[in-house]
């Protein structure tokens, strides 16, 4: 035990200013400072936790059609000493704690399994020691064998709270076991500390409270809003005052009714934000880029019958995020995506919130959040672990290489995305200008097309155009920002640019041409991404296309046609005014 108590005796390491003093805070928000150190030892023979690590799923390794109240992995029961080391030092005795193995896929593993703690499942009266202690009674550890980094979980849940999003607390901890209180301690492995999504998760979040007297389920892949997940018995009930009939309700108006479903069962603001941190986080495993790892909640129904609800989402698992080589991209997987990239204003809330995140993510400093562990995991890492080795100074390089990877995701979501929707200059003439900088936006209709096209910039009418607000909101969805939408009236007639028939040739493009201004046309509305410098994209509101500038095509009278294609950024894209 000396080797031990030397071990968390070590000076408390200096960290960022942002860190709070332990001692202002809660045990639960000590249990996650990067300044407390916590160490799990296990009572249990070699024999018996070599027994543990080797269980196989009931299910089967990565068979996610199994049901839900069947147990994938059976309980068992041993003392465990928890230890923090923070300020102060804090050392406390469980016996007869709940542990199982967890993860049947992708983290499973015989040898460092990923684990559940539920210290007072077989004695309630450790339950009062444990809120004393540590603030919670649920430890839940996590393997990381799917990161190589160890870092990203940590990196992903702050960027979901960065957003505004309810998601997992999270920092580290070194697990031990023995043979017996007095017998020397053996080394199992350096862990993520996940908070649990469980009742607690809602009571420590004051605007979640009521959600414990709501409903609560898992999504595992294939989980997603259809009847199949009832038809095979597969919804996951964490608990539901309904009887589960507020996910049903969702079902049905998802199924029955597409085009009012999203607006009368999720709480839509939230989720184009989770939505959009997903893209963000290039995330390759969750729920809207491959219906799975998240969890969905509600409060209780307002009325009975259930004539609404509001559902939200929690994000876990994100070990398979901030891909270095992988670019963001508009993820479509789950049918609530489908349906919301076709509704022209939630495809809108999507872009404008990916467009400026990154100024907000920028701010919040995920480098630094990371680098906040590093002193930590290096004063965990003990001896060897099967997964990351023996040598604790490689938490600087894999720190390090997610440090890079969330600076790289800024930069590839701004390629992508842009840096936000501009408000332009309005009701004053001006000319849209190409990316040479030598041809402008031309009306020149004909007897056989109204196509716009592209000319050697003049001062003529033609060339000449103004924005005009046509600016719609979307506040009975919460939505509480108007969006920014302008029409573009050419100056030598009374039209407007509005979007046009789709090519023949199934590419997707559309053309673009000039019709009799309307108010109430949804095709001649568009908004500006800014890119670069001073150029933006002029992108259509009714359709996901951007305004190109291209080599090849031509308008039906054969003048060199300017279309909407794909909204990628590239220099064909990009308009300036002058």
């Amino acid at each position: 035990m000396h080797g031990l108590v030397k071990v968390l005796s070590c000076a408390v390491l200096a960290l960022p200013g942002s860190v709070q003093a332990a001692h202002a805070q809660t045990p639960f928000e000590q249990l996650f400072n990067p300044r407390t150190a916590l160490s799990i030892i296990l009572e249990m023979p070699q024999a018996t936790w070599a027994a543990m690590a080797a269980e196989q799923p009931a299910s089967g390794v990565c068979i996610f059609a199994w049901p839900p109240s069947s147990p994938r992995y059976p309980w068992h029961s041993t003392n465990a000493t928890v230890i923090t080391e923070g300020e102060t030092r804090t050392e406390q005795l469980y016996q007869q704690i709940g542990i199982k193995k967890k993860s049947f896929c992708g983290s499973f593993h015989t040898t460092k399994p990923s684990l559940t703690l539920t210290l007072d499942r077989n004695l309630p009266a450790n339950e009062a020691v444990a809120e004393s202690h540590l603030g919670t009674t649920h430890l839940s550890l996590e393997n990381s064998r799917q990161d190589s980094d160890l870092f990203r979980q940590c990196a992903g849940y702050y960027v979901f709270r960065i957003m505004g999003l309810p998601a997992p607390m999270c920092s580290f901890a070194a697990l031990y076991r023995r043979d017996a209180a007095s017998a020397p301690l053996v080394f199992l492995g350096l862990y993520v500390l996940t908070e649990p999504v469980k009742k607690d998760f809602f009571r420590r979040r004051a605007d979640l409270t009521n959600v414990p007297s709501g409903s609560l389920y898992e999504f595992e892949f294939p989980d997603d809003f259809t009847q199949i997940i009832i038809a095979n018995n597969q919804l996951q009930v964490e608990w539901s005052a309904t009887a589960n009939q507020d996910f049903l309700f969702a079902v049905n108006q998802v199924q029955n009714f597409p085009a009012t479903a999203l607006a009368k069962t999720l709480d839509l603001p939230p989720f184009i934000d989770f939505w959009a941190t997903e893209i963000f986080l290039k995330s390759g495993d969750g729920f809207l880029s491959n219906r799975n790892n998240a969890f969905v909640f509600d409060d209780p129904p307002a009325q009975t019958p259930i004539q609404r609800t509001r559902f939200r989402f929690i994000p876990h698992g994100l070990d398979q995020i901030l891909n270095v080589g992988a670019k963001p991209s508009v993820s479509q997987t789950s049918i609530l995506a489908q349906m919301a990239h076709l509704d022209n204003g939630l495809r809108y809330q999507l872009i404008r919130t990916l467009a400026s995140m990154g100024d907000q993510i920028e701010i919040a400093d995920v480098p630094a959040h990371i680098d906040s562990f590093v002193p930590l995991v290096v004063r965990l890492w003990r001896s060897a672990d099967i997964l990351f080795g023996s040598d604790p100074n490689r938490a600087m390089q894999m720190a390090e290489n997610v440090r890079r990877a969330a600076q790289q995701a800024v930069l590839d979501l701004r390629t992508v995305f842009g840096h936000g929707v501009v408000t332009p200059l309005t009701n004053t003439p001006i000319r849209l200008v190409g990316p040479h900088h030598v041809q402008c936006v031309t009306r020149v209709p004909t007897a056989v097309s109204f196509e716009v096209g592209r000319a050697a910039c003049t001062n003529l009418p033609v060339q000449q155009w103004t924005f005009e607000p046509a600016a719609t909101t979307m506040t009975n969805l919460g939505f509480q920002q108007s969006l920014k939408l302008y029409r573009v009236r050419n100056q030598a007639s009374p039209r407007c640019l509005t979007v046009g028939a789709p090519f023949t040739d199934g590419s997707g493009r559309h053309k673009l041409e000039i019709a009799t201004c309307n108010p109430q046309a949804d095709e001649q509305r568009f908004l500006l991404v800014q890119r670069e410098g001073r150029s933006f994209e002029l992108r259509a509101f009714t359709e996901n296309r951007c305004a190109h500038f291209s080599d090849s095509a031509v308008t039906n009278d054969g003048r060199p046609a300017i279309y909407l294609g794909t909204c990628d950024g590239s220099s064909k894209n990009l308009i300036v005014t002058e």
